[in-house]
């Protein structure tokens, strides 16, 4: 075979790229022969509002998710500072803890028992 009918196999065999079986099966160049058609433009513009609030909604939804992640984490930070803190208040409350705190204080256990103290009133 010679180099010719080699490049005219090449030409036939050479496929059509995507874009070119695009622009041959709409036409676009016909559609804009009489200037841009101003019939589609309320579409056009629908579409577009469309996708600014389709934009607008995802960036809504992603700042909500970011402040979600955050107050969970806040959440749990709190949740564990009221367990330490409960924890701690449950053993400095117990007997034996008040009488060591008292103690260096100078105070001691009561032997005796309390007692009432009964008030009479002197206007009978």
């Amino acid at each position: 075979m010679s180099e010719e009918e080699n490049i005219a196999k090449e030409k036939k065999v050479k496929r059509k790229s995507l874009f070119s079986v695009l622009d041959g099966s709409l036409k676009m160049q016909n559609l804009f022969e009489d200037g841009i058609p101003t019939q589609f433009l309320p579409h056009v513009l629908y579409i577009c509002l469309l996708g600014v609030i389709y934009i607008g909604h995802s960036h809504y939804a992603s700042r909500i998710k970011r402040d979600l992640k955050r107050l969970d984490t806040e959440v749990d930070n709190l949740r564990a500072d009221y367990t330490t803190t409960k924890a701690e208040l449950s053993n400095n409350i117990k007997y034996s803890s008040v009488l060591r705190a008292v103690d260096t204080l100078g105070l001691k256990e009561g032997k005796k028992p309390p007692h009432k103290v009964v008030i009479s009133s002197a206007k009978h």
